[in-house]
C-alpha cells in the first residue's frame, strides 16, 4: 500500500506532463497579433527623366528574377506577383504568430504595383505599393487529408523593399 502511495504522485505528474506534450496545443488564431501599419514614404521623386527611371525599373525586376504581370510604359503602370523577392522577411511584418503555429516555409507571397509619372524632363514621380500575403501553418496538425492546413492573411510592408527599389532606380 505504501509503495502505491509513493508511486501515485509520480504517476499523476507523468500523466499531466504527457498530456501537455501530446495533447492539443493551447495556441489559437485568436492569440494572433496583427501586423502593425508602418509609416514610410510610398511616393518618391527621382532626379532622372522618365525613360531612364522606366528602364532602371525593368532592369531591377529582371535582376530580381521577378516576372512582370503587367507592363504599360505609356500609362506608367507596372504590376507583378512574387514569391519571396530577394531580401529578407524583414520587408514584411506578419504580426506575432501564436504558439503552435509557424510561418510556412514557402515564404512570403505578394504583389508589387508601381506607378511612374513624368513631372518634367529631369524629374519622375514613382509610387510603390506592395501587398504581402503571409502564410502560416498549424505546427501540430499541419495536414487535413492530403492538403496542408494554412491560414493566409495580409502582412504589412516595413518599407525596406520599397527603399531598395528606389535606391536601385535612382542610379
Amino acid at each position: 500500500m505504501k509503495s502505491i502511495q509513493r508511486f501515485l504522485p509520480f504517476l499523476l505528474f507523468t500523466i499531466v506532463v504527457l498530456n501537455g506534450c501530446f495533447g492539443p496545443h493551447s495556441g489559437s488564431m485568436s492569440d494572433f497579433k496583427r501586423p502593425i501599419k508602418h509609416d514610410f514614404e510610398r511616393k518618391s521623386i527621382i532626379n532622372s527623366g522618365y525613360d531612364k527611371v522606366w528602364s532602371n525599373l525593368v532592369s531591377w525586376f529582371s535582376e530580381s528574377n521577378t516576372s512582370l504581370k503587367l507592363l504599360e510604359k505609356e500609362s506608367g503602370y507596372i504590376k507583378t506577383e512574387f514569391a519571396q523577392i530577394r531580401g529578407d522577411s524583414a520587408d514584411c511584418d506578419c504580426g506575432v504568430v501564436p504558439y503552435g503555429y509557424e510561418r510556412n516555409g514557402n515564404g512570403i507571397m505578394g504583389e508589387i504595383t508601381i506607378n511612374v509619372q513624368q513631372i518634367d524632363n529631369q524629374h519622375t514621380s514613382v509610387t510603390i505599393t506592395i501587398t504581402y500575403i503571409c502564410d502560416i501553418i498549424d505546427s501540430f496538425e499541419p495536414w487535413v487529408g492530403n492538403k496542408m492546413k494554412t491560414v493566409d492573411f495580409n502582412g504589412e510592408s516595413t518599407g525596406g523593399l520599397e527603399r531598395r527599389i528606389i535606391q536601385a532606380i535612382s542610379k
